[in-house]
């Protein structure tokens, strides 16, 4: 029997290639549809697909969506990007569904990054929170089956967005604690729901087991991590703010850690942790042995 072909938009995104990675361990056959073919086979397992091609083009789309029976939707807010740019999260998701819908595509899966619960964003004046409501308001139009997973942050996110060489460089400390999830575990959690109609029009709170504030979150990961000798850096918010002026987005971090903290974070997971189980990892424990071949 020919194995059911998943398509992943978004694969080598800050949180995408781990949930691809965790993809290649399902039994699926996983298929990308990346910008830059060179940069994503070195950052991405050698047995992914990869469909060279850009979500502005239709045509790409189509290309990269032959013989696809799941979608995997790990698209997010790039840094350089403001409220009035042109942008994957909607914009591109909506070239995807166009040809989703022609391709009569059995499931989709998707993650959101902007915190456990799924009405939060609804009335939040971040427009980071807007797109997001609006991306997930666009997948309910679509009448295509849906399962969504709306995530606190991932733990991989020092291996990506906060490391920098050996720095881990914050530029605020968040206002409550965080339950910090795994994009591994996801990718786990998509693998298990693709295709069982049980899991379609579901959405589910994914957290961890602990709750950390960004900074003692980052001291643990410089302490624990074993491959090299890191450094934690404390950039001053006030400074980021006033050149973002000369560099749109370059206090994205900032702006997103102070909206998804913004008030306490409550414990949403029940139902996740019953149909999927406890997430195995905790925070030191990620951090003594993340994946160095994924850091971007």
């Amino acid at each position: 029997m020919e194995r059911k072909i998943i398509l992943i938009a978004g694969a080598t995104g800050t949180s995408g290639r781990y949930i691809t990675s965790s993809l290649t361990e399902s039994g699926y056959q996983i298929r990308a549809i990346v910008r830059d073919k060179k940069k994503a086979r070195s950052i991405l397992p050698e047995d992914i697909e990869l469909v060279e091609g850009d979500l502005r083009q239709i045509s790409d789309v189509e290309r990269a969506m032959q013989g696809v029976s799941g979608v995997y939707i790990s698209l997010g807010i790039e840094e350089n990007q403001t409220e009035k740019t042109w942008n994957l999260l909607t914009e591109g998701l909506k070239n995807l569904l166009v040809i989703a819908r022609v391709h009569d595509i059995e499931h989709i899966v998707g993650h959101f990054m902007m915190g456990a619960r799924p009405d939060k964003f609804s009335c939040s004046s971040w427009w980071g929170y807007n797109l997001q409501a609006k991306a997930v308001q666009i997948l309910e139009n679509s009448r295509i089956p849906l399962t969504l997973f709306f995530c606190s942050p991932f733990m991989e996110n020092f291996e990506t967005r906060f490391r920098k060489g050996k720095t881990i460089r914050i530029l605020t400390d968040s206002k409550f604690p965080i339950y910090w999830t795994s994009a591994r575990q996801v990718g786990k959690m998509a693998a298990k729901a693709f295709f069982i109609k049980e899991f379609q029009g579901q959405s589910y709170s994914v957290q961890g087991t602990e709750a950390l504030h960004l900074k003692s979150a980052a001291e643990i990961f410089v302490t624990c991590y074993k491959k090299a000798n890191l450094t934690l850096q404390n950039s001053d918010s006030n400074l980021v703010k006033m050149f973002s002026r000369f560099r749109p987005g370059m206090d994205f971090e900032s702006q997103w850690m102070e909206a998804i903290s913004n008030e306490p974070e409550e414990f949403e997971s029940e139902k996740t942790w019953q149909e999927f189980g406890i997430p195995p990892i905790r925070f030191s424990e990620f951090a003594k042995t993340p994946d160095p071949d994924l850091i971007g």
